[in-house]
């Protein structure tokens, strides 16, 4: 019994040790899977930051004409399968270069965006629940 303990013991903090070493977390469920129901594979305008707890989309502005950049619609959808409410859509699309940033939150997502037409549109999408998890 007492070279089983340490025994143990070692495997315990072998085991603790090798935990801290696997890589970045991946996308929060909500937001991967919204990207993937949407079909939105790869494209340009799609990043994934903060281990997953973030996800930020980017359209083609006219600067960026035919870079394959995501659309409205692909922004649109994702929004919409993370429940973003219609009022909170609709003041996205009246959204002018003029207002600067934007906010607006719903059902754990905190999102921040800016239009411009040389630029395009751009938003921050953060989960709050996994947010406070990594705090």
């Amino acid at each position: 019994m007492t070279r089983v303990l340490p025994a143990i013991l070692v495997a315990a903090l072998a085991a603790a040790s090798f935990a801290g070493c696997a890589k970045a977390e991946p996308p929060t469920p909500r937001f991967k899977t919204a990207i993937e129901k949407c079909d939105i594979r790869g494209e340009d305008g799609v990043e994934y930051a903060d281990e997953g707890a973030s996800l930020i989309l980017s359209t083609a502005g006219e600067d960026d004409f035919g870079s394959g950049m995501i659309t409205w619609s692909d922004v649109e959808c994702v929004l919409k399968r993370t429940k973003a409410t219609e009022a909170t859509l609709n003041r996205m699309l009246s959204t002018r270069a003029l207002d600067g940033m934007q906010d607006a939150s719903w059902k754990g997502v905190e999102a921040s965006w800016t239009y411009h037409p040389d630029n395009g549109f751009n938003i921050s999408l953060e989960d709050t629940a996994l947010e406070s998890e990594r705090d």
